[in-house]
């Protein structure tokens, strides 16, 4: 038997199976991301990150494709009533239709707090397949042992498969918590550019984050994952604060250095996010470093730190168009404009590579130099590191037929 394969639906995770059958796997960013595995008669495990089910020996008596995918898409999400959490992922197991001779098992992770004191666990399902789902209903079980809830996950049996997803009610008079990731991804810094830090809440399992890094990717692909960390949330209707509470000097905030994340969202796991821009105010500063401090409102002193950092790539330095009051320093990007474009009206001035040849630099090293932002700026200040004279520069500028790049050496010599 052979499932379908949910392309509007799936997501970009790593996928990880385990024991008998054969199984493939699918991780590539953007690309539809489903674990299925081929199981038997003998049974056998699949496992998509905290995601388990279990077919014991005799579910099923022919040779069957099974799949677990998990479902990010909104419109697939259950209504919830205001004080009811979303605790796990939305999962769809398949193929839809099958009948098992025996009960399989299904493990969900959750992330609730104090599970067994403060909260009602329920099990939703979603009957019908991907063209044609029907309403979210609650699951019921003859005996304790067909669910069992534990600190971190939810197993339950069943013999039949549909979308799947745990909600949590908070118990009357209860403190109710769940755990949630703050997730910050970045742009990568270069000089005159914003550099922004966007903060996505998660619940707190592995795959809200994979599934975030996917969407995250699609929106900026030079981002990256900046730093992570996890926030206690009470069901008390207070929001999420995000502040900017250290930054470089040399940088400036573009905008608030406060934001809300509202409490709503955060509490039906909705993946609520806010953005931070900072701007740079010294081309000098080649880093930012920035602190930010989260917490829920009326709870300040209960926060979590998220450090994002970042250095500007080797050889951008700042712009060879601004001026600086180091004499060297413009010399330098003076030199750069001249020598770092290639020479393309056929004559013999060189440009940086003439100059590596005349310096020494071997193939290897000329090619490498082929890939950085501003060759010429690497050999500059290759050249002076290595203690060498503004004299023996416009020797070699001269040498490889560059009177204009000596004549800018000569401003700078002493007189």
């Amino acid at each position: 038997m052979k499932t379908e394969k949910p392309e509007a639906f799936c997501q970009s995770f790593f996928i990880s199976t385990e024991q008998h059958g054969t199984t493939k796997e699918v991780s590539k960013v953007g690309a539809p991301t489903f674990c299925d595995k081929v199981i038997g008669q003998e049974g056998g495990r699949i496992s998509l990150f905290n995601v388990q089910l279990d077919i014991p020996f005799g579910a099923v008596l022919e040779v069957t494709e099974f799949m677990l995918t998990i479902i990010a898409n909104e419109s697939s999400k259950p209504r919830l009533k205001k004080h009811q959490s979303l605790l796990s992922p939305i999962v769809m197991a398949s193929p839809s239709g099958i009948t098992f001779k025996t009960k399989v098992k299904l493990q969900l992770p959750h992330s609730a707090i104090d599970v067994h004191k403060d909260w009602d666990i329920l099990i939703l399902r979603r009957r019908g397949n991907l063209n044609d789902l029907g309403d979210w209903e609650t699951m019921t079980f003859d005996i304790d042992e067909e669910c069992v809830i534990s600190e971190h996950a939810v197993s339950f049996q069943t013999r039949h498969f549909t979308l799947y997803t745990v909600v949590g009610e908070p118990r009357p008079g209860s403190n109710a918590a769940k755990a949630v990731h703050l997730v910050a991804f970045t742009n990568r810094l270069q000089r005159e550019t914003f550099f922004k830090a966007r903060v996505y809440c998660l619940n707190s399992y592995k795959d809200e984050i994979e599934d975030i890094k996917r969407i995250q990717h699609e929106l900026d692909k030079d981002s990256k994952t900046a730093d992570t960390n996890v926030l206690i949330v009470h069901n008390n209707e207070m929001d999420i604060v995000v502040n900017v509470e250290k930054l470089t000097e040399g940088w400036e905030s573009v905008g608030q250095q406060s934001e809300i994340l509202p409490f709503e969202p955060v509490w039906h796991g909705l993946h609520p996010h806010c953005t931070f821009v900072f701007r740079s105010t010294n081309c000098h500063v080649n880093f930012v470093v920035c602190d930010l401090h989260s917490y829920q409102s009326g709870c300040d002193n209960a926060f979590v730190k998220l450090k994002i950092a970042d250095n500007v790539p080797v050889a951008m330095g700042c712009s060879p168009l601004s001026k600086t009051d180091d004499p060297t320093e413009n010399l330098k990007r003076e030199l750069v404009i001249l020598l770092d474009p290639e020479n393309t009206i056929q004559s013999d001035a060189g440009n940086w590579k003439q100059m590596a040849e005349q310096i020494g630099y071997i193939l290897p090293r000329v090619r490498w130099l082929e890939t950085q932002p501003s060759p010429a700026r690497l050999i500059l200040d290759k050249w002076f590191e290595d203690g060498k004279t503004l004299v023996e520069l416009q020797e070699l500028l001269l040498i490889i037929h560059r009177p204009d790049a000596a004549s800018e050496v000569e401003k700078y010599l002493p007189t």
